[in-house]
């Protein structure tokens, strides 16, 4: 069993307070109190300080939190691969950006399981930052990413694809019929766009600067988080978008967005699957990318 001064530990820090704590962990105030100053005794050091908002980890408290957080989180993976093993099934975590969930392959990893019985895939949505933290925790097995992969040497990656982005519009928009549209036409649509900080937004800037613009010249009307949403409002005529090729597939097809490529623009970017170094299933990996390379020949 896990040191339980470490279970006690990440509670009080995740809480703040040594109550909240002790109720959760079914423990006495005393005794949460007693196993913190066990476990700073057994590390040398101060792991938080009081204040009036609670409970404040120190510099070192904080180190001690990912790595106490990293070793619940091993152990938890360990016992799942037991009971896995036990039982012959499977169970995967996988984080995904939002533009991966809503493209093709959540369809992929949703065949992969079909064709695996006894195969349980759990997906989280988050920021390329935040799953890598997940990543380097171990609160995900494998994380599937747009754009470059990390450069981190306790990572293996592979290439899954490459997607590219394009300029949509709806099937009743002037511009449906319009062979391309030039940049400085672009510059009068009314353009509804991710929001900072999405890989798709960054791309796009990152892309226009390079070209001496900025997206302070182009009239953005709305900015929206959800895919979805953004699609469905360039669909019915309320704007037009630059989203991921991969999201849009299935409108294209249905005839409900239309593509109009940018005269002299190209912005291409690469899929990656990352994972551990020590994670052992690879051949799990590769049927996925086999998976993924026939629905993408059938398209």
């Amino acid at each position: 069993m896990l040191n339980n001064k470490l279970y006690t530990f990440l509670e009080m820090a995740e809480s703040g307070s040594f109550s909240v704590a002790a109720k959760k962990l079914n423990l006495t105030q005393p005794a949460v109190s007693q196993q913190i100053r066990a476990l700073e005794e057994e590390l040398g050091t101060k792991l938080y300080v009081r204040s009036e908002k609670g409970i404040i980890l120190t510099n070192t408290g904080e180190i001690a939190f990912k790595y106490a957080n990293r070793i619940a989180n091993l152990y938890h993976s360990m016992q799942e691969e037991l009971r896995s093993e036990k039982s012959q099934s499977r169970k995967l975590v996988i984080g995904v950006t939002q533009t991966i969930e809503f493209s093709i392959v959540s369809e992929i990893l949703a065949e992969f399981c079909t064709r695996n019985k006894g195969t349980h895939i759990k997906i989280i949505s988050d920021t390329i930052k935040n799953l890598y933290t997940k990543l380097k925790l171990y609160e995900v097995d494998l994380i599937i990413v747009n754009g470059n992969a990390s450069l981190d040497n306790q990572f293996n990656r592979i290439l899954l694809s490459t997607d590219y982005l394009v300029y949509v519009v709806g099937k009743n928009d002037p511009l449906a019929n319009k062979s391309m549209i030039s940049m400085s036409k672009l510059r009068e649509q009314s353009l509804i766009l991710r929001t900072k900080g999405s890989s798709t937004r960054e791309l796009f800037e990152a892309c226009l600067e390079s070209l001496n613009d900025n997206i302070l010249n182009y009239n953005v009307i709305m900015e929206v988080d959800n895919i979805a949403t953004i699609k469905s409002l360039v669909a019915n005529g309320f704007g037009s978008s630059v989203l991921s090729h991969s999201v849009c597939t299935q409108e294209i097809k249905k005839g409900k967005l239309v593509v109009v490529p940018i005269e002299n623009l190209s912005i291409v970017r690469e899929i990656n699957i990352v994972y551990h170094k020590d994670f052992e299933y690879t051949e799990q990996i590769d049927q996925i990318r086999s998976i993924y390379t026939a629905r993408m020949a059938g398209l």
